[in-house]
C-alpha cells in the first residue's frame, strides 16, 4: 500500500470522528440549552405569580436567580426595577431600567418609568426648594409646575381606576 493513500486514510478518519464529537457536543449544548431555557420559564412563571400577589421580597429572589442563568434577561430585569420602584428604592429601580434600556432601546415602559421617577424626584426638589425660598421671591412658575406634576400624578391614579373600573363592570356582566 502507499504511505501517501495510508496517511489521507488516517487522517480522514480522525477528521470524522473529531466532527462525531463535534456534533455530540452541540447536541449536548442544545440539551443544555433548553434545560436552561425552561428553567428560566419556570422561575418567571413562580416569580410572577408572587409579584402579582405582592410577595416582593420572594418574587425579587426568583427574578435573580434567572439573573445568574442569564444576566440579560429583559423581563427579569425590569419586573426587579417594578419591584425596586414599588418599595421605593428609586435609585436602584432607576439601575434596573437603565439596564433593560442598554439590551433594548425600545423598551418603551422602562423609558417611561424612569421618566416618572425623575419626575418625583424633581417634585421633591420644587416642594423643598418652595418651603426653603425666601418670602420675596416669586414661586408662581414653581407652583405651576407643581400643580402640573399633580394633575399628572391624578390623572395616571383616575386612568388605573378607570381601568379597573372597566375591568369590574366586565365581570359583572358575565
Amino acid at each position: 500500500m502507499n504511505v501517501g493513500f495510508m496517511k489521507f486514510v488516517l487522517v480522514s478518519f480522525f477528521v470524522f470522528l473529531n466532527g462525531c464529537a463535534t456534533f455530540g457536543d452541540r447536541n449536548n449544548d442544545i440539551k443544555l440549552e433548553l434545560a436552561k431555557m425552561e428553567q428560566i420559564e419556570s422561575l418567571t412563571a413562580v416569580g410572577e405569580k408572587l409579584y402579582v400577589n405582592g410577595q416582593l421580597t420572594m418574587a425579587s429572589k426568583y427574578f435573580k436567580d434567572i439573573l445568574d442563568l442569564d444576566v440579560d434577561n429583559v423581563p427579569a430585569l425590569y419586573r426587579l426595577g417594578n419591584i425596586n420602584f414599588r418599595r421605593e428604592k428609586l435609585d436602584r429601580a432607576i439601575g434596573y431600567f437603565q439596564r433593560v434600556i442598554t439590551i433594548n432601546p425600545r423598551h418603551a415602559k422602562s423609558h417611561y418609568n424612569i421618566a416618572v421617577i425623575d419626575l418625583m424626584k424633581a417634585e421633591r426638589h420644587f416642594q423643598l426648594y418652595v418651603a426653603t425660598a425666601s418670602a420675596s421671591q416669586d414661586l408662581s412658575k414653581i407652583t405651576d409646575i407643581l400643580s402640573d406634576i399633580n394633575a399628572f400624578a391624578t390623572n395616571e391614579q383616575s386612568r388605573k381606576e378607570l381601568k379597573l373600573e372597566k375591568m369590574w363592570q366586565a365581570l359583572e356582566h358575565r
